[in-house]
């Protein structure tokens, strides 16, 4: 589905929270300024002036921050994607992107495997981003700050908050599925299934991205790979 600029104005306006946007603003000092032109009003791509919709910019990159998409996947699109795999993934992305409202509705997801710098983040962001536009209610953490959220939640608020933010939203984005000596006595894999449980029960598609093969991951995550099993395509790149 492709939007036009009013109608993903019209998605995107008065969502975020005053909590969240204090909490952003915080982070990011220069979030009410124009990511593409800095104010200016204009900008130059490929030798041609254009003018700059400032406050439409401004508006995606707060939804981008708030979704905690990582600033250096906000300007990037299809176009960028130049791996070699790029034109398979790319189709299975529009793919899911087209099928949707089937996929959030049967809670299916997707899991990209493959080594590293094949573009599985990337290609992750691009769906997050997408659907930003639309109005859901997505967001992307790393595993590592997922586990630290777990782990947390007893003693911070914030934590709380986000661990159970993490169960609900629309669209989970879990970025390095991976395993360490955290894993020993099997926390790494508690964690994993405790949030993925709770989505894939309740049919909220999950994305995620790991180094392992799928090998190593039903072994490791045992549980989590059982019950994404049935609810996520798995793409190779």
């Amino acid at each position: 589905m492709i939007l036009d600029q009013q109608q993903i104005k019209r998605n995107l306006i008065d969502k975020i929270d005053d909590a969240t946007l204090s909490r952003l603003k915080s982070l990011y000092p220069t979030i009410d300024q124009c990511p593409t032109c800095g104010g200016a009003g204009s900008y130059v791509l490929d030798a041609q002036v254009y003018s700059c919709d400032c406050e439409f910019q401004k508006l995606l990159q707060k939804h981008y921050f708030a979704a905690n998409i990582g600033r250096a996947y906000h300007s990037l699109c299809f176009d960028h994607f130049v791996t070699e795999e790029a034109l398979t993934i790319k189709s299975e992305i529009s793919e899911y992107l087209d099928d949707w409202k089937s996929n959030r509705y049967f809670g299916h997801g997707i899991t990209f495997n493959g080594r590293i710098g094949t573009g599985k983040t990337f290609a992750m962001s691009l769906i997050l981003k997408e659907l930003v536009k639309q109005g859901y209610r997505v967001h992307f953490i790393t595993f590592d700050d997922m586990v630290n959220a777990f782990s947390n939640a007893w003693n911070s608020e914030e934590a709380k908050y986000l661990n159970n933010k993490l169960r609900s939203v629309d669209i989970l984005g879990i970025d390095e599925l991976k395993t360490d000596s955290r894993n020993n006595s099997g926390f790494l894999s508690t964690v994993a299934e405790s949030v993925i449980r709770h989505r894939a029960v309740n049919l909220l598609p999950t994305l995620i991205t790991t180094n392992l093969t799928p090998q190593e991951e039903a072994t490791t995550f045992t549980k989590a790979y059982s019950l994404l099993s049935a609810l996520n395509k798995r793409i190779q790149t």
